[in-house]
């Protein structure tokens, strides 16, 4: 039985801030930024580490699963990273309850699901979940040879303006905010 929801609602552990024309389906967004605002996104590869990951609505748990597939091999042959979390593995490993319902199925959003965040921040304010002036990491890799070491960003310094970009994985250091879909 699927219960329609509007953007806005509160639940499922946060605030549904997109829905899909049947109202029944869509994207919550968590209510807080997780981990510090300065975090990398994970270890930066070579093209051949990329995970293949897409920019699309409706991708950004695939892109987390690949994302953590890759962290596991790459621990493997490189102890660096054993005591760092990535972005997307600190979205993967959260957890919220709610009067007693579990949420665990957390991501790290893609390009454009972030970009819909952006889209409704002023509303995500005037519901206690308001995103901090900050850029922060999407689970979409850089396009082409770029994919290994860069991720994109959306960038939330900017009042009305979409901006957003691939950047180094490791040297920059941005904030994580953790969405699930229902």
């Amino acid at each position: 039985i699927g219960i329609e929801v509007e953007v806005g609602d509160e639940v499922g552990g946060g605030i549904v801030y997109y829905v899909e024309a049947n109202k029944v389906h869509g994207f919550i967004v968590h209510k807080e930024n997780i981990a510090s605002p300065t975090q990398p996104f994970g270890p930066g590869l070579a093209l051949s580490g990329a995970a293949g990951t897409s920019k699309s609505i409706g991708s950004g748990k695939s892109n987390t699963e690949k994302l953590m597939a890759k962290l596991v091999a790459f621990r493997q042959s490189n102890s660096a990273w054993n005591n760092k979390k990535a972005a997307f593995e600190l979205c993967d490993e959260l957890s919220v309850t709610v009067d007693g319902d579990t949420y665990s199925d957390w991501f790290l959003p893609s390009q454009e699901e972030l970009i819909e965040i952006f889209k409704v921040k002023d509303m995500l304010w005037t519901k206690g979940a308001g995103l901090p002036a900050n850029n922060y990491w999407t689970s979409s890799e850089g396009d082409g040879e770029n994919a290994g070491w860069s991720a994109y960003y959306v960038n939330f310094y900017e009042p009305e303006n979409i901006v957003s970009g691939f950047v180094d994985k490791e040297a920059w250091l941005i904030g994580i905010r953790p969405v699930r879909y229902f």
